[in-house]
């Protein structure tokens, strides 16, 4: 955040501490936030059952009792009353990705039918949606993942305004934005069908890859990059000796409390959803028994850095918005509380974050691949321990980097005010680009 900023805490009977910048208030709170396991509990009671253990289940101590549980989870999925549902073809503006790849490549591109169907789990909500919309810490009729900061279109009309750009050819730079964003996620679906083929020949070797079902990815760029995503495999598989792999595994949530219910029906009135759903691209059971996550990402930008959430900063670098960030790693962590659910013990979650890059003919994108590498953030943490609970760990309360509004500086001070017994908390923040001065006081 620019501009001065100033932050006055007065803890208890201590003396004043004051922060010179809203990162440093954070860091100290996330290094407070450990150390106060009584104020989660002081927390919305109801927020921790929304993925709470079942009452008497403790977690499994061996391979073969995690693999029972395994057992119990696709069990519960199966036998889930199911509904079908129309599966929205992915657009490029007022066309189809279907069509406009056919119409570059002079053939009907195989698999990407104008509509399609689906089942999904009756009075059921998937896991991105349901971080979306409910589950806060703080407030859990609100989100746990929004869109922070400036979105990503804003901030791209923005800056080529400021280079002079006329607003046809920002239109259209624009719409390319949305082509390599469609092609990176229908890339993906191949992806995804690519690692889950190779998963399952683990323990079936007679299990075929099939490239007639590859929906952008040709035969040719497959062929091309498919060291990569060996690279990938080999390295996993390699990290788990004696591990079960499980690709593509579905879960359903075992219960949510009445309150989650109650918000989830605020948002959507017509339905009455009670689980949580979801498929974890690659669940592993180790030798141990363990339960490892990981999750393939696919995109035209790198990730750069996954500490950085001002998102003025990351577009200047070309790196993954703040709210995909964001997403990737709560999507990972309400999988890991679910599967706790069960009784089955997590202990880590990885996001393979996978950058590529489309030909070019004219103005127009083919779809073919000139990239495609695994991503390294330069920051690193691609992977992170899973800490009980995920949801509920310091870890999601405060994100060390991410910039406070002067709007939120109430809400911060109320959070200070439940870890310690008496808290006061001024400042004082010029804004950028804004000559005035606002002051809070706080409690």
């Amino acid at each position: 955040m620019s501009g001065f900023c100033e932050i006055k805490v007065k803890l208890g009977k201590s003396d004043e501490v004051i922060f010179h910048s809203d990162m440093e208030l954070d860091s100290f709170l996330k290094e407070q936030a450990p150390k106060l396991e009584s104020w989660y509990k002081l927390s919305d009671g109801n927020l921790d059952k929304i993925f709470s253990l079942g009452e008497g289940i403790s977690f499994s101590k061996t391979q073969d009792e995690t693999l029972t549980r395994i057992e119990d989870v696709t069990r519960t999925f199966k036998n889930a009353e199911k509904v079908t549902v129309t599966v929205k073809p992915r657009r490029i503006g007022s066309t189809t990705l279907s069509k406009y790849l056919s119409e570059l490549r002079g053939f009907m591109v195989a698999h990407m039918e104008e509509t399609d169907s689906a089942q999904s789990v009756k009075n059921g909500i998937s896991v991105s949606k349901f971080i979306e919309n409910v589950g806060n810490k703080h407030d859990i009729n609100t989100a746990q993942v929004t869109a922070v900061n400036i979105d990503r279109e804003t901030l791209f009309r923005r800056n080529l305004e400021k280079k002079g750009y006329e607003k046809k050819w920002i239109d259209k730079l624009w719409e390319q934005e949305m082509i390599k964003d469609a092609m990176s996620a229908a890339v993906g679906d191949d992806i995804h069908y690519i690692m889950e083929t190779a998963f399952k020949q683990i323990a079936d070797p007679s299990i075929k890859l099939d490239t007639s079902k590859f929906t952008v990815l040709t035969e040719t760029s497959y062929n091309k990059y498919k060291h990569v995503l060996d690279a990938v495999i080999n390295r996993i598989k390699n990290q788990f000796p004696d591990a079960k792999f499980y690709p593509e595994f579905d879960i359903l949530s075992k219960s949510m409390p009445d309150s989650i219910r109650e918000a989830l029906k605020a948002k959507f009135p017509t339905k009455d959803i009670d689980k949580v759903s979801g498929r974890i691209d690659l669940l592993i059971i180790d030798k141990d028994g363990k339960a490892h996550l990981f999750d393939w990402k696919t995109s035209s930008k790198r990730v750069w850095k996954w500490g950085e959430m001002d998102n003025e900063i990351i577009n200047k670098h070309g790196g993954w918005h703040s709210t995909k960030k964001l997403k990737s790693w709560q999507q990972l962590g309400s999988y890991g509380a679910m599967l706790e659910q069960y009784g089955i013990p997590v202990e880590s979650m990885e996001v393979v974050p996978l950058y590529l890059q489309f030909e070019k003919h004219g103005d127009d994108y083919t779809g073919e691949l000139i990239t495609l590498e695994e991503d390294k953030a330069v920051d690193g943490g691609n992977s992170k321990p899973y800490t009980k609970n995920a949801l509920r760990s310091s870890e999601w309360i405060f994100s060390v980097t991410k910039p406070i509004k002067v709007g939120e500086l109430r809400a911060i001070s109320d959070i200070i005010a439940k870890m310690f017994p008496v808290t006061n908390i001024a400042t004082n923040q010029r804004k950028h680009n804004d000559s005035s001065v606002e002051t809070l006081m706080n409690d």
